[in-house]
């Protein structure tokens, strides 16, 4: 299925999940906000939460340092 990924089109497993989606990106989860079609998700409910067809996601990672 295609999604836009941070502003690109993105192809992805069908029935994938936020929590997935973030697995596959390498991403941090603890430094990591997530926007599903410009709603913020609680991390609580990644693992749950599973991306349709066409959805918009925007995962932004904070960067620490002095």
């Amino acid at each position: 299925m295609r999604i836009k990924l941070n502003g690109r089109d993105a192809e992805i497993k069908d029935g994938s999940t936020v929590a997935a989606l973030l697995r596959g990106m390498k991403t941090d989860p603890k430094s990591s906000l997530v926007e599903l079609n410009m709603k913020v998700l609680r991390p609580a409910g990644w693992k749950e939460t599973a991306l349709q067809d066409g959805d918009a996601v925007e995962v932004f990672s904070f960067v620490t340092g002095g």
